[in-house]
């Protein structure tokens, strides 16, 4: 998939990101001779983001750069000890949704969201977006509300027709139950950021006993998975 970008805060030119089979995470920044791998670690049980230059060979030792580690096991130990709360919470914040009920609520379908099949791979450029660009077809929604029906397993923005803010009221997903007919339910935005604003510090107070873990292993990694762009700055 390709698209492109026009932000003047992105510092690079163009960024290519790819998604193999293994679950390795591969991102090359413009033109630069290298690029970031994250590794899923399957068969290690280690987590890993290194940086590979490539102009050294394969078989030099200077090619490869590990920038963080993280074992599986303190991954695995610390979305245990936050249990299943943020999960069951955030599965009942979804609603049953009708069509009749979300034509008289005037809510209108808006973007549909890619699933993962579609961005197995992602090259982003800056410049204007390009009509033939997959995510041009990706953000025309449905001519009629029955068009949803036709797309199992996907996401869709909804927009307030009664506001005239531009922002999404919320979002909807589509999916087949266990006599295969397509449903749908829903999600306010508001109450998707009250769910992130309650768990998002606790996530964040693992993910920094994570960090700790890190330094202190013996690998002496001190930042894990920090990533410097092309002025050197690291971003975290």
């Amino acid at each position: 998939m390709k698209i492109r970008f026009n932000d003047p805060d992105l510092n690079v030119t163009n960024l290519a990101v790819r998604v193999l089979r293994s679950g390795k995470v591969i991102a090359k920044l413009g033109d630069e001779s290298f690029h970031y791998t994250l590794h899923p670690g399957h068969g290690s049980g280690v987590v890993d983001l290194h940086k590979t230059d490539e102009r050294f060979p394969v078989s030099d030792p200077r090619r490869y750069e590990t920038l963080g580690v993280l074992a599986k096991s303190a991954i695995v130990a610390e979305v245990g000890a936050i249990g299943p709360s943020p999960i069951i919470e955030l599965m009942n914040l979804w609603r049953p949704l009708r069509l009749g009920w979300m034509i008289r609520r005037r809510l209108r379908i808006g973007v549909r969201l890619p699933t993962s099949l579609e961005v197995d791979g992602i090259s982003v450029k800056r410049g204007p977006p390009d009509c033939s660009e997959p995510l041009a077809g990706w953000i025309k929604p449905p001519e009629f509300y029955e068009d949803v029906l036709t797309h199992p397993n996907a996401a869709f923005l909804l927009f307030d027709c009664k506001k005239p803010s531009s922002f999404p009221y919320g979002a909807m997903i589509t999916y087949r139950d266990h006599r295969r007919v397509v449903q749908m339910r829903w999600v306010r935005i508001r109450d998707l950021n009250r769910w992130v604003a309650k768990w998002e510090p606790v996530f964040l107070a693992a993910w920094g006993r994570l960090r700790e873990q890190s330094r202190g292993s013996e690998n002496g990694i001190v930042a894990p998975f920090s990533v410097e762009d092309k002025h050197g700055r690291q971003n975290r």
